[in-house]
C-alpha cells in the first residue's frame, strides 16, 4: 500500500477551524480537507493537550499504517460493527462510547499488528482480542514500558489491562508481534 500523505507531529496551538489545520500542516490536500478523517486527526487525539500526546505515542500505529485482514470486533448494531454515526460532527458524535472490548486494527509499517482499544479498559481488567488467532511471540501496550500479562487460548489473545503505569486517557494500543 502506498503512503498517500504523512502528517507530521505537531505542537499546535490546535483551533477547531481549518485556519488551524492549514497552520499546523502546511499545504493540506483537498482530499484530505473533504474527509471526515482530515477533521478526525486534527479535532481527534491532536485537538486536546494529553490527545497530542497520545499521537506521539501511538503514532507508529497510524501513520504509513494499512488495514489489517479484519477492520474490528466488539459490539454489533444491526449486524455490523458499532461504528460512529456519519454525518457532520454534532452531539451524537461527543455522546458516542465505545468500551474495551470495541476493537480495531491496523497493520504498522513496521509489520506488527496493532490493537486500538477503543476506550480505556479499567485497571486489572481482562480484555480478550477475539480475532487474533495465530501464534503471538511478543505484546506491548504503547506508552507503558512494565511487562504486560497476556495469554493466548482457544478464545483469542487475552491481555490484563496493568494496575498502575499506564496513564492512557483516549484509547489504548497493544502491539502484537506474530
Amino acid at each position: 500500500m502506498k503512503k498517500i500523505f504523512a502528517l507530521p507531529l505537531t505542537a499546535g496551538p490546535f483551533q477547531p477551524n481549518w485556519a488551524s489545520i492549514e497552520a499546523n500542516y502546511p499545504g493540506t490536500p483537498q482530499w484530505l480537507r473533504d474527509a471526515k478523517f482530515g477533521i478526525w486527526v486534527h479535532f481527534g487525539p491532536q485537538a486536546a493537550g494529553e490527545s497530542g500526546d497520545w499521537m506521539r505515542i501511538n503514532g507508529e500505529a497510524i501513520y504509513g499504517s494499512k488495514a489489517w485482514t479484519k477492520i474490528g470486533e466488539g459490539e454489533m448494531k444491526n449486524g455490523k460493527l458499532k461504528t460512529l454515526p456519519g454525518g457532520r460532527l454534532d452531539k451524537r458524535h461527543a455522546q458516542f462510547q465505545f468500551n474495551a472490548q470495541d476493537i480495531r486494527f491496523t497493520v504498522g509499517q513496521d509489520g506488527y499488528l496493532y490493537a486500538f482499544c477503543m476506550n480505556v479498559p479499567e485497571a486489572g481488567q481482562t480484555v480478550t482480542i477475539h480475532s487474533v488467532t495465530s501464534k503471538t511471540k511478543r505484546m506491548s501496550l504503547l506508552g507503558y514500558s512494565g511487562k504486560l500479562k497476556w495469554k493466548q487460548n482457544a478464545d483469542g489473545l487475552t491481555v490484563t489491562y496493568p494496575k498502575n503505569g499506564a496513564d492512557l486517557k483516549t484509547a489504548a494500543v497493544f502491539k502484537i508481534e506474530q
